[in-house]
C-alpha cells in the first residue's frame, strides 16, 4: 500500500503531465475539416514518387544535365553560314586619271562601280579532331571604266585540318561531350537513389505511426482495465468487503494510465504529422489529413526460411552494387573524371597541325544575272592547292600541367568517394540481414511473453476476486503485461525496418528509370525480402564470410 501522502504527490504530478499535454494539443489548429484517412504503405509510397518536392528538383536536375549534354554535343555540329553584300561606289578622278582612261565609251571625271559578293560557308569538327571547311563564293563587278561588261568571279575551296598532336583523337576532343553524357546517367542515378530513401524515410515513419496507433490501443485498453478495477472495487469498498485504501492506489493507477493513453495520442498525431510531410503533401493538405496506417506489421517468415537468407548475403552484396544510385553514379563520375584526365594529359603535348586546300576559280564575263551562277560552272584553267604544318608549344605549359594536376586529384577524390560508399552499402547489407534476425528472435521472445502476461493477470484478477491478492500485485502484474505488449509492438517494427533497410540496402524500392518512377514490379516490397535471383543477379565469388569486396 502507498501512504496518502505518495498518493496525493503521484496525483499531483499526473495532473501536471496531463494539463502539459491538453496546452500542446490546444496550441494546435482546431480539427475543423479534417479528414481522418485510412491508407496502406503503398498508397503512401505512390504519393511519395508522384508529390513529393524533391523528386521534382532531382528531375529537374536530369533536365538540366541534359542541356549541358546538348550543348557539349552542339560543339560537333555542322554549322552553315551564309554572306550576301553589295556595294556601290562613286569614286572623282583627277584630271590625269580622267585623260588617262578616256575612250570611246568613257569621258566623264567620275569612276562609278557596283561590286556584290555572295559567300556560302559550310564547316564541321569531328570528334576525332579534323575539321572541315567548304566555302562557295561568288563576286560579280561592273564600273563605267574596266568593267563596263561586268566580270563575274568564282571561288570554290575545301579546307582540312589534321590535328597530329595535341586534340587529337575522340577520346581527347569528345571528353567534355562524354563527361556530360556520363553526368546525365549520373542525375538519373541520383534520382533514383533520391526516390529510395524518401520511401525507406517514408517507411519506417509509417511503420511508426502504426507502432504508435497500437501502442495507444495499448494505453487505451489499459486505462479501461484500470477504470474496471476501481469500479469493481469501489462496489466492493461500498459493500464492506475490501478496506477503502485500496481505492486510493486504483486511483492513482486510472490517473496514471490516463497520463499514458492521453501522450499517446500526442504520439500519434505527431507521427501523422510526419508520414503525410513524407508523401509529399503540401501544408494546407496537411493541416486537413490525419493519415491512419490500416496495414498491419509484416508477417515474420519461418526461421528455416531466414536461414537460407542468410546464407545468399554475397548474392545480396551483388544486388545492392549493381543497382544502388548512390553507387552507380559515383562510378559513373569517377568514368568521366578518368576520360577527363586523359585529355588534360593531352595538353601537355606540343600543337602541330597539318592543314591542306583545294579548289578552283571560274571567271564569266557579263552583266545579267545569270552570269553569276554560270561563273560557278565554268570550267577553271585549273585547280588551286596548298598545305601547311602550324608547330606551337609553351616550353613551361603551367596551364596545362597545372589542369592535369587538378584533373588527376578530382578523380582520385571521385576513387576514394566511390569506394566509401561500395563499403557503405555492403556494411547496410550486413546490418539489414542481421537486423532480420535478431528481430525475428525478439518477436517469437516478445509474443510468449505477452501471452505469459496475459494469463498472469487473468489469474491475478481471480484471486483478487476472491480475496487471496493485494491491489498492489494486480497492478504490477497489470504492468507487465503493457511492457510485454509495448516490447511486442517494439519488436514488429524493428523486423518491418529491417525490411525496408534490406529494401533500400539493396535498391529494389523502384524501377530504375530517369523518365518516370514506379514501385518494383515485385509486389509487396516493404513487407517482403527481395530475392536477389529474381533480378538476374549472383555473386561471381562467394566470400562465405560477413562482408565481401566487390570489384
Amino acid at each position: 500500500m502507498i501512504s496518502r501522502r505518495s498518493w496525493w504527490l503521484t496525483s499531483l504530478s499526473i495532473a501536471l503531465v496531463h494539463i502539459t499535454v491538453t496546452m500542446s494539443y490546444a496550441q494546435k489548429p482546431a480539427h475543423q475539416g479534417v479528414l481522418a484517412h485510412n491508407i496502406t504503405i503503398q498508397d503512401a509510397a505512390e504519393s511519395v514518387l508522384a508529390q513529393h518536392p524533391l523528386l521534382h528538383f532531382q528531375k529537374a536536375q536530369v533536365s538540366l544535365d541534359e542541356g549541358l549534354r546538348l550543348q557539349m554535343s552542339g560543339l560537333f555540329d555542322t554549322q552553315f553560314a551564309t554572306s550576301i553584300s553589295q556595294q556601290w561606289i562613286t569614286s572623282p578622278l583627277s584630271v590625269y586619271e580622267a585623260e588617262s582612261v578616256a575612250s570611246g565609251t568613257f569621258g566623264g571625271t567620275v569612276e562609278r562601280s557596283s561590286q556584290g559578293a555572295m559567300t556560302e560557308n559550310v564547316a564541321r569538327l569531328f570528334r576525332t579532331g579534323v575539321s572541315v571547311a567548304a566555302t562557295l563564293q561568288v563576286q560579280r563587278m561592273l564600273d563605267n571604266i574596266s568593267s563596263v561588261g561586268g566580270s563575274n568571279v568564282s571561288t570554290v575551296s575545301l579546307a582540312l585540318n589534321i590535328p597530329l598532336l595535341r586534340n587529337r583523337g575522340r577520346k581527347v576532343v569528345a571528353a567534355q561531350e562524354s563527361a556530360a553524357i556520363g553526368e546525365v546517367r549520373a542525375a538519373a542515378n541520383d534520382l533514383n537513389q533520391e526516390a529510395s530513401t524518401l520511401l525507406e524515410t517514408m517507411a519506417v515513419d509509417y511503420w511508426n505511426l502504426l507502432a504508435s496507433q497500437k501502442n495507444l490501443d495499448i494505453a487505451a485498453a489499459s486505462e479501461a482495465r484500470a477504470r474496471k478495477y476501481l469500479e469493481d472495487v469501489n462496489t466492493l469498498v461500498e459493500a464492506d468487503q475490501i478496506p477503502k485504501n485500496d481505492l486510493h492506489e486504483l486511483e492513482a493507477n486510472l490517473a496514471q494510465r490516463s497520463a499514458t493513453r492521453i501522450i499517446a495520442e500526442q504520439s500519434v498525431v505527431a507521427a501523422q504529422e510526419q508520414v503525410a510531410l513524407d508523401m509529399g503533401l503540401d501544408r494546407s493538405t496537411i493541416n486537413r489529413f490525419e493519415p491512419r496506417a490500416s496495414d498491419e506489421f509484416p508477417s515474420a517468415i519461418s526461421e528455416p526460411a531466414l536461414e537460407a537468407v542468410a546464407k545468399e548475403i554475397d548474392d545480396f552484396m551483388a544486388l545492392a552494387l549493381s543497382r544502388r544510385g548512390d553507387y552507380l553514379s559515383a562510378q559513373q563520375r569517377l568514368a568521366e573524371q578518368r576520360e577527363l584526365s586523359y585529355a588534360a594529359r593531352n595538353r601537355l603535348q606540343p600543337q602541330l597541325d597539318l592543314s591542306l586546300n583545294a579548289g578552283y576559280s571560274g571567271l564569266q564575263a557579263g552583266r545579267k544575272f545569270l552570269n553569276v551562277v554560270d561563273a560557278v560552272g565554268t570550267a577553271a584553267p585549273g585547280p588551286n592547292a596548298g598545305a601547311s604544318l602550324t608547330f606551337s608549344f609553351p616550353p613551361r605549359n603551367e596551364i596545362a600541367r597545372g589542369q592535369l594536376a587538378q584533373a588527376d586529384a578530382l578523380a582520385r577524390q571521385m576513387e576514394l568517394q566511390s569506394e566509401q560508399i561500395q563499403h557503405e552499402i555492403l556494411t547496410e547489407v550486413v546490418t539489414a540481414l542481421n537486423g532480420l534476425v535478431h528481430a525475428f528472435q525478439a518477436v517469437e521472445q516478445t509474443t510468449r511473453a505477452v501471452a505469459a502476461a496475459q494469463a498472469s493477470l487473468d489469474g491475478q484478477r481471480e484471486k483478487y476476486r476472491v480475496g487471496m491478492g493485494s491491489v498492489v500485485d494486480l497492478v504490477t502484474i497489470e504492468d507487465r503485461l503493457n511492457t510485454a505488449l509495448s516490447a511486442q509492438v517494439q519488436s514488429q517494427v524493428s523486423f518491418a525496418l529491417a525490411l525496408s533497410l534490406m529494401r533500400y540496402a539493396t535498391a529494389t524500392f523502384v524501377e530504375p528509370s530517369s523518365q518516370s518512377l514506379s514501385l518494383s514490379l515485385y509486389a509487396h516490397v516493404f513487407e517482403t525480402i527481395p530475392d536477389p535471383h529474381s533480378f538476374g543477379v549472383r555473386a561471381e565469388n562467394k566470400c562465405g564470410s560477413h562482408f565481401c569486396e566487390h570489384q
